[in-house]
């Protein structure tokens, strides 16, 4: 027979006790040991766990009877229930101090611990990307100022991109929008994107960096220059902010050109120009001309009937221009 009175802390002895209780008039702990041919120091250990839980009552005569069921071990349940909520709550509240008995294992490790940050010489930064990649784990964000790589480094750096995203690991990329401009940046970002790297472009000028699940940013030394030296950074504050920043940036970042079927070129500026790009990037992105865009976006106000820029916003935000835009 199951016990269902367990998780009180009911053994099943006096479970099968506490059912005889209920089912007969009341009765000295003697007549219910010997209807249950147990011995009377059996029954009395079954009949002290009853009464601690309160699930029965003895009057004076020594006679044993049960209160209403729904009552008595409902009220037990739901203190039971709550003790649980607060144990929840104590296990998480202990789950979040775990990266303060961190901090203080490394200030325990005293002139052993590794610092916080460090700066890394250049030339070792591919090693250092590789060897973060294997000792960390969560999804791997990256910023790059160029996409004009050499021919030597790609391969390495595909390879690992490739391995990366195999393993299971989100990996997505912010180019800036002057990667359309440079040679051979389309085609190494097709060669990234077919491995299977998420990408998008932005006209915000950002440094590069590397944030590594939520354990290790890789940044320039310098911010955008990219002849500097990286730095490593492990203090979590920081590398929460970087990663932040980058999602951020990604939100507001663009589709690389090509990606958005059916959306027409008119939509699509208007959809730029809803998101607050100047003409210039705007221009970069459609692949055409400045001279272009302005030429567009005039017809498009004579089209509209609007004489300014922020009522052809508002006209085509109207007449459902923008919807499913970029």
């Amino acid at each position: 027979m199951p016990s269902y009175l367990s998780p009180l802390h009911v053994t099943a002895a006096a479970e099968r006790l506490y059912r005889r209780i209920l089912r007969s008039e009341p009765s000295d702990l003697a007549t219910h040991a010997e209807r249950l041919g147990w011995s009377m120091s059996d029954a009395d250990e079954a009949l002290s766990i009853l009464l601690e839980r309160t699930l029965v009552r003895e009057d004076s005569e020594g006679n044993l009877a049960a209160d209403d069921p729904r009552i008595v071990i409902g009220r037990l349940v739901d203190t039971k229930r709550a003790e649980a909520i607060q144990h929840q709550v104590d296990l998480e509240a202990t789950r979040h101090a775990i990266a303060q008995f961190v901090s203080d294992h490394q200030h325990g490790q005293g002139a052993t611990r590794r610092p916080k940050w460090e700066v890394v010489p250049a030339d070792l930064g591919a090693g250092i990307v590789q060897q973060g990649v294997s000792s960390t784990s969560g999804p791997v964000r990256s910023t790059v100022v160029s996409a004009d790589w050499s021919a030597e480094g790609i391969e390495a750096t595909l390879e690992l991109a490739r391995a990366t995203i195999s393993s299971g690991r989100p990996l997505r990329t912010l180019y800036p929008l002057s990667v359309l401009d440079e040679e051979g940046g389309r085609a190494w970002m097709k060669r990234f994107e077919e491995v299977g790297e998420q990408q998008r472009l932005t006209a915000v000028n950002v440094s590069e960096f590397l944030v590594l699940g939520d354990e290790l940013v890789l940044a320039m030394a310098d911010w955008g220059d990219v002849r500097s030296d990286y730095v490593l950074i492990r203090d979590a504050m920081l590398v929460v902010t970087f990663r932040t920043l980058f999602d951020l940036a990604w939100e507001s970042a663009l589709p690389v050109p090509g990606v958005e079927p059916g959306l027409d070129e008119d939509r699509r500026l208007l959809s730029l120009m809803a998101a607050g790009y100047k003409d210039e990037a705007i221009a970069r992105y459609l692949g055409v001309a400045l001279r272009t865009v302005r030429r567009r976006v005039a017809s498009l106000m004579d089209e509209l009937g609007v004489e300014t820029r922020f009522q052809l916003g508002m006209a085509a935000q109207r007449r459902g221009l923008l919807d499913g835009g970029a």
